[in-house]
Protein backbone atom coordinates (compact mmCIF):
# COMPACT_ATOMS: atom_id res chain seq x y z
CA UNK A 1 0.00 0.00 0.00
CA UNK A 2 0.96 3.35 -0.63
CA UNK A 3 2.02 6.34 1.99
CA UNK A 4 -0.75 8.95 2.36
CA UNK A 5 0.42 12.58 1.64
CA UNK A 6 -1.98 15.27 2.64
CA UNK A 7 -2.42 17.97 -0.47
CA UNK A 8 -0.71 20.57 1.09
CA UNK A 9 2.53 18.14 1.79
CA UNK A 10 2.09 17.42 -2.57
CA UNK A 11 1.91 20.76 -3.46
CA UNK A 12 4.77 21.83 -1.35
CA UNK A 13 6.83 19.07 -3.11
CA UNK A 14 5.59 20.15 -6.61
CA UNK A 15 6.84 23.68 -5.68
CA UNK A 16 10.00 23.10 -3.93
CA UNK A 17 10.92 20.83 -7.19
CA UNK A 18 9.79 23.58 -9.67
CA UNK A 19 11.91 26.02 -7.50
CA UNK A 20 14.95 23.84 -7.08
CA UNK A 21 15.67 23.09 -10.90
CA UNK A 22 14.51 26.76 -12.27
CA UNK A 23 11.45 26.14 -14.33
CA UNK A 24 8.02 27.28 -14.52
CA UNK A 25 5.26 25.60 -12.86
CA UNK A 26 2.64 23.77 -15.06
CA UNK A 27 -0.86 23.36 -13.67
CA UNK A 28 -1.49 21.13 -10.59
CA UNK A 29 -4.10 19.15 -9.86
CA UNK A 30 -4.38 17.10 -6.56
CA UNK A 31 -7.27 14.83 -6.37
CA UNK A 32 -8.52 11.76 -4.36
CA UNK A 33 -8.46 9.72 -7.95
CA UNK A 34 -6.01 6.94 -8.51
CA UNK A 35 -4.73 8.20 -11.67
CA UNK A 36 -1.56 10.37 -12.43
CA UNK A 37 -0.05 11.73 -14.92
CA UNK A 38 3.08 14.60 -16.13
CA UNK A 39 4.22 16.79 -19.16
CA UNK A 40 2.26 20.29 -19.70
CA UNK A 41 0.21 19.67 -16.55
CA UNK A 42 0.69 17.59 -13.40
CA UNK A 43 -2.26 15.49 -11.74
CA UNK A 44 -1.37 13.49 -8.61
CA UNK A 45 -4.27 11.02 -7.41
CA UNK A 46 -3.89 10.74 -3.67
CA UNK A 47 -4.87 7.03 -4.04
CA UNK A 48 -3.05 6.16 -6.33
CA UNK A 49 -2.07 2.87 -7.88
CA UNK A 50 1.56 2.15 -9.02
CA UNK A 51 4.67 -0.29 -9.03
CA UNK A 52 6.18 2.69 -6.89
CA UNK A 53 5.75 1.93 -3.11
CA UNK A 54 5.70 5.71 -2.39
CA UNK A 55 3.52 8.39 -3.23
CA UNK A 56 6.59 11.06 -3.23
CA UNK A 57 8.48 8.52 -5.72
CA UNK A 58 5.43 8.97 -7.89
CA UNK A 59 5.29 12.52 -7.55
CA UNK A 60 9.56 12.40 -8.72
CA UNK A 61 8.36 10.29 -11.75
CA UNK A 62 5.61 12.67 -12.94
CA UNK A 63 7.51 15.97 -12.08
CA UNK A 64 10.09 14.85 -14.33
CA UNK A 65 7.73 14.23 -17.39
CA UNK A 66 6.83 17.97 -16.61
CA UNK A 67 10.50 18.68 -16.38
CA UNK A 68 11.23 16.74 -19.47
CA UNK A 69 8.35 18.84 -21.62
CA UNK A 70 9.60 22.28 -19.90
CA UNK A 71 13.40 21.32 -21.01
CA UNK A 72 12.42 19.52 -24.47
CA UNK A 73 9.69 21.19 -25.42
CA UNK A 74 8.52 19.00 -28.77
CA UNK A 75 11.37 16.62 -28.33
CA UNK A 76 9.12 15.67 -25.69
CA UNK A 77 6.49 13.54 -27.89
CA UNK A 78 9.70 11.39 -28.98
CA UNK A 79 7.66 7.98 -29.33
CA UNK A 80 5.67 8.70 -32.81
CA UNK A 81 4.16 11.90 -31.67
CA UNK A 82 1.88 10.09 -28.86
CA UNK A 83 2.88 11.60 -25.65
CA UNK A 84 6.15 10.89 -22.83
CA UNK A 85 8.20 8.15 -23.57
CA UNK A 86 10.02 6.47 -21.02
CA UNK A 87 13.88 6.20 -22.46
CA UNK A 88 16.87 7.47 -21.56
CA UNK A 89 16.17 11.30 -21.93
CA UNK A 90 13.45 10.85 -19.17
CA UNK A 91 15.81 8.21 -17.05
CA UNK A 92 18.44 10.80 -17.21
CA UNK A 93 16.12 13.63 -15.84
CA UNK A 94 15.11 11.39 -12.90
CA UNK A 95 18.07 10.49 -12.15
CA UNK A 96 18.99 14.42 -11.71
CA UNK A 97 15.46 14.86 -9.86
CA UNK A 98 15.94 11.57 -7.45
CA UNK A 99 19.60 13.16 -6.81
CA UNK A 100 18.20 16.34 -6.04
CA UNK A 101 15.46 15.38 -3.90
CA UNK A 102 17.05 12.46 -1.92
CA UNK A 103 20.48 13.42 -2.30
CA UNK A 104 21.26 10.15 -3.85
CA UNK A 105 19.24 8.71 -6.64
CA UNK A 106 20.01 4.91 -5.31
CA UNK A 107 17.26 5.80 -2.55
CA UNK A 108 14.80 6.06 -4.99
CA UNK A 109 12.81 2.73 -5.73
CA UNK A 110 14.36 1.72 -8.87
CA UNK A 111 12.46 -1.12 -8.97
CA UNK A 112 9.35 -0.29 -8.77
CA UNK A 113 9.75 1.83 -12.24
CA UNK A 114 8.99 0.71 -16.30
CA UNK A 115 11.42 -1.97 -17.57
CA UNK A 116 12.97 0.73 -19.65
CA UNK A 117 13.54 2.88 -17.05
CA UNK A 118 14.72 0.37 -15.06
CA UNK A 119 17.16 -0.75 -18.13
CA UNK A 120 18.09 2.49 -19.40
CA UNK A 121 18.80 3.40 -15.32
CA UNK A 122 21.14 0.38 -15.65
CA UNK A 123 22.81 1.90 -18.45
CA UNK A 124 23.80 5.13 -17.42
Amino acid sequence: MIKYMEKKEVRFMLDLLFKDFNVKPVPITIRNVESTYGGHKIQIGLKARSTLKKLEDIILHEFTHSLDWRKNGDKYRRKNGKGSYHDTTFTRLLEQVTNAWYGNSEKYQWSGEYPTVRKAHKDI
